[in-house]
């Protein structure tokens, strides 16, 4: 929370108060948010359903949601679930984070969104490339290792502006926009890019 108030001072200006809590008991009032970012958290939430119920009491008429949590048609988890689950026999394994209690497809995520009347307005994949590796080759050769990192940043930008394009859906993340009444599920068409 301090990194958080920080940022928001520094970069915007702000000064904020936050509140902890439990994302399935949220201590707000109904209709009291345009926008609920839920990133990273879903796969975290034993009752993922109780969790989406309360982003929809906390959304006003029309207001949005984005999601994001990690994708099991990722090409990371298509190689490494099996290596993990049946080679090492590790049956508990849930990704690089253990505290993970289940993975999502985009069309396994679309139907938890839509049973809460949170209608999908569009939907996008993450990549992330591990570009993070060119800074442990630091230690080789740093020349090769700043060209390796932007070289696959720029692959990356490239793969997440093709949002709509057949590989968006083994993207590491899925990142839905969702509105709240799907009546007006068209005024926002086109404007999460």
């Amino acid at each position: 929370m301090k990194a958080a108030k920080l940022n928001l001072r520094e970069n915007a200006g702000l000064s904020s108060e936050g509140v902890v809590s439990d994302a399935t008991h949220l201590p707000f009032r109904n209709e009291c948010f345009d926008l609920v970012l839920c990133i990273d958290l879903m796969e975290h939430v034993q009752k993922d359903d109780v969790l989406l119920h309360e982003v929809r009491r906390v959304l006003k008429d029309n207001g949005l949601m984005v999601i994001a949590t990690q994708n099991s048609n990722s090409i990371n988890y298509i190689l490494k679930a099996p290596i993990q689950r049946y080679i090492l026999k590790n049956q508990r394994w849930m990704g690089w984070d253990p505290t993970h209690l289940r993975f999502y497809t985009p069309k396994r995520l679309l139907h938890p969104l839509r049973n809460c009347s949170l209608a999908p307005i569009e939907v996008a994949g993450t990549y992330f490339i591990p570009y993070l590796m060119a800074t442990w080759l630091n230690r080789i050769d740093r020349r090769f290792s700043r060209a390796l990192y932007h070289i696959l940043m720029r692959i990356n930008d490239k793969l997440e502006r093709k949002h709509e394009a057949f590989w968006s859906l083994f993207g590491w993340g899925i990142i839905y926009l969702c509105v709240k009444n799907k009546e007006k599920r068209t005024k926002w068409k086109g404007q999460f890019r």
